[in-house]
């Protein structure tokens, strides 16, 4: 079994795949290149593992268990002709995908070694002109905590 950050990006991919809301969507694990310029792939959503930190100055909480806290980067992808439409499109993606984190409630993300999702931030719509078609990005950073064995951390 992968190592438990692995599986919580892994696990999020999964969960936007499973959304009709995203249906249309394509979405990737750690992809980020090209993304932005590849119109075939548009709407589309990455998921990238970002720094993973311990929750206690000294690493360890107890002597069976870490507590940890990992970044995870979901960046949306969208194109439209104008810049209103491309907003539009990439702040529905931003609630939809947000809904999906924060899993209806449940904070574990349907895995039994996590605790909470909590919401970082985004950075502001950054928009390109590819031609015909305008392309943008738009990252959301969250911070997932979870708790990984000493002995094992998968």
């Amino acid at each position: 079994m992968p190592h438990r950050a692995l599986q919580i990006v892994q696990q999020l991919k999964t969960l936007h795949q499973a959304s009709a809301n995203f249906a249309l969507v394509s979405i990737f694990r750690d992809r980020e290149e090209m993304l932005d310029q590849a119109a075939e792939h548009l709407p589309a959503i990455n998921i990238t593992m970002g720094p993973d930190v311990p929750r206690e100055e000294e690493g360890q909480s107890n002597m069976a268990f870490y507590d940890s806290e990992l970044e995870v980067v979901v960046t949306l992808f969208a194109g439209a002709a104008d810049s209103d439409t491309l907003v539009d499109e990439l702040m529905e993606l931003r609630r939809t995908s947000a809904i999906i984190l924060w899993n209806g409630g449940d904070p574990s993300l349907g895995l039994a070694f996590v605790s909470l999702p909590v919401y970082g931030g985004a950075a502001a719509p950054d928009l390109s002109d590819r031609g015909k078609r305008l392309v943008g990005r738009l990252d959301t950073r969250w911070t997932i905590k979870y708790r990984m064995n000493q002995s094992d951390p998968a």
